[in-house]
């Protein structure tokens, strides 16, 4: 066959398409002489660690009841009314979603703002009025 240039410009050679695979048939690889997924082919073994993941999750949904997750979340709310950003961060962010970026620093700051108010009244186990 003869030779012809690729996009580089580069001479490439050009293969039969019956011509056998360099690696032999197939190599259990799946795959047609040119390289390409053989119709049929799986795609791939998938996630190897899927199930050991879901295994970890059932154990922990198991091992989790419903008044451990409110007790978690409790503690949450009281850390992040006592002034932990962080706190704050995680709880606002579950509770009302991911702010959009254009409004960010405008409902940070009614946060602040609604903290710093409690904080002055001294309410800690009142509710952030947003």
């Amino acid at each position: 066959m003869a030779s012809k240039q690729n996009k580089s410009g580069k001479k490439a050679l050009k293969v039969h398409p019956s011509a056998p695979s360099p690696n032999g048939s197939d190599g259990g690889s799946g795959r047609d002489s040119r390289g390409r997924f053989a119709r049929g082919n799986s795609g791939g073994p998938g996630n190897p660690l899927g199930a050991q993941v879901a295994r970890l999750r059932s154990a922990l949904i198991a091992a989790v009841s419903e008044q451990d997750i409110r007790s978690i979340i409790g503690r949450l709310v009281k850390a992040a009314r006592s002034g932990d950003a962080q706190a704050a961060k995680l709880l606002l962010s579950y509770a009302i979603g991911q702010p959009i970026a254009a409004d960010l620093l405008e409902r940070l700051e009614s946060v602040e703002a609604a903290m710093a108010a409690e904080q002055e009244r001294g309410t800690a186990g009142g509710a952030v009025g947003i």
